[in-house]
């Protein structure tokens, strides 16, 4: 009686790891994929990748927009990711840009929108932040990955030619517009 409750025990404690395993696939941000969405699926293919959420393509036409996005909705409406498309308009195309929205989504060091600076300074290397006139664009080469830090957050001085150093970045800043750039 006690082997058979010690298996049972084992066994529930084992697939309750491989669903977390899954749960934490589901919403891992690596270098070329972010949960089950690679750099290599094509438009096409986004109906079985988010199987269990929403996909809803907005072709927008106007002159200053990057063409058709495709927007993520989990189960019960609330916005997940912004996918665009390398091609326009094409169920062939790859991705080539995704814009995280729900934070979520992390690295497995944790890193992910809504992070404070200090976990990317931790745990990955700031290649360049470009100055922008509201906020600091921070590149991650490594994660092929960039965020957006609000100038509030940045020591001075923080003007438009003025070059913004990592150590200018408060370490409590949080980490706002995740993009993934697959291009």
């Amino acid at each position: 009686m006690k082997s058979k409750l010690l298996t049972l025990l084992l066994v529930v404690v084992f697939l309750g790891a491989c669903q977390k395993e899954a749960q934490d696939q589901r919403y891992l941000i690596t270098k070329d994929q972010i949960g089950y969405l690679t750099k290599d699926i094509q438009v096409y293919q986004l109906d079985s990748v988010f199987a269990e959420d929403s996909v809803v393509n907005k072709n927008n036409s106007k002159q200053f927009s990057r063409g058709n996005e495709i927007v993520i909705y989990k189960k019960g409406g609330g916005e997940l990711l912004r996918l665009y498309p390398a091609k326009r308009f094409d169920s062939t195309s790859t991705i080539s840009s995704v814009e995280v929205i729900d934070t979520i989504f992390k690295t497995d060091k944790g890193l992910g929108k809504g992070s404070e600076f200090e976990v990317l300074e931790t745990n990955y290397s700031v290649s360049r932040i470009e100055n922008t006139l509201g906020a600091a664009m921070v590149f991650v080469d490594e994660l092929n990955m960039y965020f957006n830090v609000d100038k509030k957050d940045i020591t001075e001085p923080t003007g438009m030619n003025v070059e913004i150093k990592p150590s200018q970045i408060k370490k409590h800043a949080r980490l706002k517009h995740l993009w993934l750039d697959w291009e």
